[in-house]
């Protein structure tokens, strides 16, 4: 049999998974709505709102700027919209 792990270690783990899991999600949906600043610019379109040094900025199709961090409910939030 397995030796036994302590609960801290497993409730970790378990956070570790949720979280990435979370992040994957953020990501995919984000992904479907964002436009690259590059693909931006290569059309001849202006880029609001972002420095163009800055290859982290991203617009979303309505040429929103769209922050960094989400939180977890938002994410959920977001995905269920996309997906109806």
């Amino acid at each position: 049999s397995r030796p036994k792990m302590s609960h801290t270690t497993i409730e970790r783990r378990y956070r570790t998974n949720v979280n990435a899991r979370i992040q994957s999600l953020h990501q995919a949906v984000l992904a479907l709505r964002i436009v690259d600043r590059a693909a931006v610019i290569k059309a001849g379109e202006p880029y609001p709102g972002g420095d163009a040094s800055d290859p982290e900025d991203h617009i979303d199709a309505r040429g929103f700027k769209i922050a960094r961090k989400c939180s977890k409910a938002n994410v959920f939030g977001k995905a269920v919209k996309y997906i109806r």
